[in-house]
């Protein structure tokens, strides 16, 4: 199940490079110089790759699109989210990320949830989390608990404390039923803790499982009821699916052996707002570790996985193995947002994204893979820009073919219709070097005008 999702979704991103670009927002690591331009601001669509002396790579990208909404799909029960993603490496091997969410229900779907109470926060690292939790759903149920993790062999060998009191009501459990199974506590933990050694092969044991304190009353019940579990929890849960016949593929990805990264600390909260009827998350963390390598693991896993499927055609394949698995991509100072309405009729959505790097095996394997992009059906109404970026005294000069209709061009800037361009498998990219210090003459007498300017206005002004 989980290769043919993995392929699927491969087959329709595949035309789209922005997709793809996403996926790589999972990790973090590189724009050395952080350098952007103003001059695609102009087009409302466009994907921008600017080519740097060293070949590196950076990418920024925004585009809104507007179509008919559809009855009983993700707009039928959300009005507009708003998601916004940063990251910022402000020494090597730390980044700091940091996530934040809205999403707004419609109030027609969500009439039902008008007096629901939601929070829940966590905090932590790599080896500790405590998770708070708060549920008031005022006749049905209630609840408070805190989930204590603990790792002593990390990552994932170690304990989960929990510890919850709950209030459930007549009204969806019947007083005799609840009544029974607190009568039966002491037996259910016995029972359970047989069935968890034998599910999991002995990785996992249920130490405490104990009621502490009840409460019958008119209405409903109130309860208390504290859990302990320990073991190796990926071990354990991976022979519990086994037992219990639920697929499990070797082929998925064993984080425990690809992880490079550590989260140093982290923090993050989910509240709902009951009287606009939306979700509101935010996060805080700090990793520490190559997170460029992790993210080029996790890459190269996924790329594994729908090679292995085998039902790509020839020219995939190629890209694959051509393109995507020598790519380096990577992110430092990166900053994603969207946003999506959904009114009556149309659903409006949209992105930014911007500062996303990708080291290329070579330049022409990156305009070869432009080529591919723009076979595959490309985006209508987007366009598509080279830019030459400079470094120490060196810069990119881009040079496109004959027929291969752009819409402007430069030296250093060309910009195609994605969907109209042609030959870019031709275009030519080619590091020049500048006189030495000009660069530098240009910067002085710059500043040298700038000064000669204020001090004619300070006279002036003062003269009035």
């Amino acid at each position: 199940m989980s290769n043919r999702r993995n392929l699927g979704m491969f087959k329709r991103v595949k035309a789209f490079l922005v997709p793809l670009t996403l996926a790589a927002v999972l990790a973090a690591g590189l724009n050395p110089l952080g350098l952007a331009s103003a001059a695609d601001s102009q087009y409302d669509n466009h994907i921008t790759f600017q080519i740097l002396p060293d070949e590196s790579i950076v990418i920024r990208a925004q585009g809104s699109f507007t179509q008919e909404r559809y009855q009983w799909g993700f707009s039928d029960l959300v009005r507009n989210y708003q998601m916004l993603l940063d990251l910022e490496t402000a020494t090597e091997g730390r980044t700091d990320i940091s996530f934040d969410l809205s999403l707004e229900m419609r109030p027609e779907e969500a009439s039902e949830l008008a007096n629901l109470e939601l929070e829940v926060e966590s905090q932590g690292d790599s080896t500790s989390q405590v998770v708070y939790i708060h549920v008031d759903y005022p006749g049905y149920i209630a609840l408070d608990g805190t989930l204590e993790s603990n790792l002593v062999e990390p990552p994932f060998t170690g304990t989960i404390d929990l510890s919850v009191s709950a209030t459930l009501y007549y009204v969806i459990y019947p007083q005799e039923e609840i009544e029974q199974m607190l009568m039966m506590f002491p037996l259910m933990e016995t029972m359970l803790a047989s069935q968890v050694a034998e599910n999991s092969d002995g990785e996992l044991s249920l130490s405490r499982l104990e009621l502490v304190s009840s409460e019958m009353g008119p209405v409903s019940t109130t309860f208390a009821i504290e859990a302990s579990i320990g073991g190796d929890f990926q071990k354990g849960i991976r022979a519990a699916m086994d037992n219990m016949g639920l697929v499990y593929t070797e082929e998925g990805y064993d984080f425990g052996e690809i992880s490079v990264v550590e989260v140093e600390s982290y923090s993050s909260s989910l509240v709902y707002v009951k009287d606009s009827f939306t979700f509101e998350a935010s996060s805080e963390a700090t990793v520490v570790g190559d997170v460029d390598e992790q993210l080029n693991v996790l890459k190269e896993s996924m790329l594994t996985e729908v090679l292995q499927e085998g039902s790509l055609d020839d020219e995939d394949v190629a890209m694959i193995n051509e393109f995507l698995w020598p790519t380096v991509f990577s992110v430092r100072d990166l900053h994603f947002e969207a946003d999506y309405e959904a009114t009556d009729g149309t659903v409006n959505s949209g992105f930014d994204l911007r500062d996303l790097g990708m080291v290329p095996p070579s330049l022409n394997a990156f305009t070869e893979f432009l080529q591919y992009l723009t076979e595959e059906s490309p985006p209508e109404d987007f366009m598509l820009i080279l830019e030459g970026g400079s470094i120490g005294g060196e810069s990119v000069v881009i040079s496109s073919p004959a027929g291969s209709n752009p819409v402007s061009e430069e030296a250093d800037r060309v910009v195609w219709e994605f969907d109209n361009a042609e030959s870019l498998d031709q275009v030519s990219l080619d590091v020049t070097s500048s006189e030495p210090g000009s660069g530098s003459i240009v910067m002085i007498a710059a500043v040298v005008g700038l000064a000669v300017v204020g001090a004619a206005a300070f006279f002036f002004l003062r003269k009035k």
